[in-house]
């Protein structure tokens, strides 16, 4: 028999965090996964929208104060909207928060932990007011002792949370077994490794040597997919970089009277126009997937650096070999952004208002500049794992 402890933690935000929120729990449940079972304890998330029950008081924020009154890290995350007063304070997650500092300084709360949100947000949907109140809260985030972080995407969220719920947790089990406090929750009964494939994905997660493998693989393989999208972007800049090039000599050549054959200028220009068509269309739907990809790839590497990091006898050398050959593809992810933000501010020169090409040529700007964020926070997020030596 196993035991197993509880680790709580609190995960408190203003509404339109959804993803992060959703993103937090997903984090607990691959950290049980991970290392949760071979080092015995157990991260449960609280979330009040799953474990507060409806009730009646003086003020609708006293009934979640009261029935999550009790949890050993505190997780705050915010974004552009501060959210609203609940009678005693400026909005739900500050009076969550100072109730949570006054825990930790009365040794309750272990950990305290804050995120905000740096990602863009359309010119539109800014709220002056809410920004102000958010960079106010933020001072008092930082006078409270807490030592903050900001994250630009929820692949820097997703690393920045795992590391810190990950050494929360390990620093309040070591505290709790210096003190003879451990609180055990269950006892599970650990089945007989691969004694039938019902029991198989069970003895793998139980498994740090299986399961650091079969993530590192997971990884390496999202990262290759990835990188091939980037390969394919790469030719296709190269195609539209040419065909527009050869589109603004011909019509230059018909402007300068070089040329009278209005016919192939015209055949030129809409071959051009298909050319930029066609990309803007794999460009928009490529970004996406992308995207997506790259998250799993830095999610599933940070998971195995966990994994061997908390397991003193698996060797290192794997996962290490595996975020520098992920590091030496910066220099051509840079190349690929320089190159493509040239190709669509030349293309973009190349015409003025009235031209038929011309919004083409902005939309085609509009997604590189998109393409270009998208490299540079893939960049930041991969320093971000080899700076901190994977840990």
């Amino acid at each position: 028999m196993t035991t197993v402890e509880l680790v709580q933690v609190f995960v408190s935000s203003p509404g339109d965090m959804r993803e992060e929120r959703n993103l937090v729990t997903e984090i607990c449940s691959q950290i049980n996964r991970d290392i949760g079972f071979s080092h015995g304890f157990r991260l449960e998330p609280l979330l009040w929208e799953e474990d507060v029950n409806s009730d009646v008081s003086d003020r609708s924020q006293q009934v979640i104060n009261k029935q999550i009154s009790s949890y050993d890290i505190y997780l705050g995350i915010m974004g552009s909207y501060f959210g609203r007063s609940t009678g005693a304070y400026a909005s739900g997650t500050e009076e969550e928060f100072r109730i949570a500092i006054g825990m930790h300084d009365a040794g309750s709360v272990k950990s305290v932990q804050f995120y905000f949100s740096d990602t863009l947000v359309a010119p539109s949907e800014i709220d002056v007011g809410e920004l102000e109140k958010v960079r106010n809260f933020k001072n008092i985030v930082g006078s409270s002792g807490v030592f903050y972080k900001s994250y630009k995407d929820l692949t820097q969220f997703s690393i920045a949370c795992r590391r810190g719920l990950t050494r929360a947790c390990h620093s309040i089990i070591e505290e709790r077994k210096a003190k003879g406090e451990e609180k055990p929750t269950s006892r599970i009964s650990r089945q007989r490794p691969y004694e039938n494939l019902r029991h198989l994905k069970g003895a793998f997660d139980a498994d740090p040597f299986v399961s650091s493998h079969v993530l590192t693989v997971e990884a390496v393989k999202d990262f290759e997919e990835f990188t091939k999208f980037l390969t394919d972007v790469g030719k296709r800049v190269s195609e539209l970089t040419r065909s527009f090039e050869k589109a603004t000599k011909e019509i230059e050549r018909y402007n300068s009277g070089k040329s009278q054959n209005h016919n192939r200028v015209l055949k030129i220009i809409d071959k051009a126009l298909s050319t930029m068509e066609d990309f803007i269309h794999f460009f928009s739907h490529s970004i996406p997937p992308m995207d997506s990809l790259f998250t799993s790839a830095m999610s599933s590497f940070q998971r195995v650096s966990l994994i061997i990091h908390s397991t003193s006898d698996m060797e290192k050398d794997g996962i290490s070999a595996s975020i520098h050959a992920a590091k030496r593809t910066i220099e051509d992810f840079n190349s690929l952004k320089v190159a493509s933000l040239d190709a669509s501010a030349q293309i973009l020169d190349a015409f003025s208002e009235g031209d038929r090409l011309i919004g083409s040529a902005r939309t085609f700007r509009a997604i590189t500049l998109d393409f270009a964020d998208l490299l540079d926070r893939a960049i930041e997020s991969i320093n971000q794992l080899e700076d901190e030596k994977l840990a």
